[in-house]
């Protein structure tokens, strides 16, 4: 009976897919794979705050441009940024504020986006020389 028990260990450790050589391999992929959130090993440049002011310092009507985000943006919320089109380099706007102060209205890239206080303070900018 117990050699029966061990065979049966023995084949399902060689199964492709269902074994333990394979659960083993699998956890050790995920393993060495970087996640989403910034847990890799962070660049000296990374922990330096960009140039220019926070994105809140815009007044009505008032341009700028996208310098970097702040060092204590990370994970999901920095990918969330990025995915809305906050990149160095990328032109915005402030086009308007609701009653209460926040959220408010930013035209970015041709899209309007409403942040926070807390997440506009954690976008650095730079602004543009308006032509008059």
């Amino acid at each position: 009976m117990t050699f029966i028990i061990i065979i049966l260990i023995v084949c399902i450790g060689f199964l492709p897919k269902y074994g333990l050589f394979w659960c083993l391999r699998h956890w050790r992929q995920q393993r060495t794979q970087n996640p989403i959130n910034d847990s890799s090993p962070k660049s000296p440049n990374k922990d330096k705050e960009p140039e220019g002011v926070a994105l809140t310092t815009l007044q009505q009507g008032e341009e700028g441009r996208v310098v970097g985000l702040a060092p204590s943006c990370q994970g999901l919320a920095r990918r969330r940024f990025q995915d809305l089109g906050l990149t160095p380099g990328a032109r915005i706007k402030r086009v308007m504020q609701s009653a209460f102060r926040e959220p408010t209205a930013y035209r970015v890239r041709n899209t309007l986006i409403a942040l926070r206080r807390e997440q506009s303070d954690m976008i650095r900018v730079e602004r543009e020389k308006q032509n008059q």
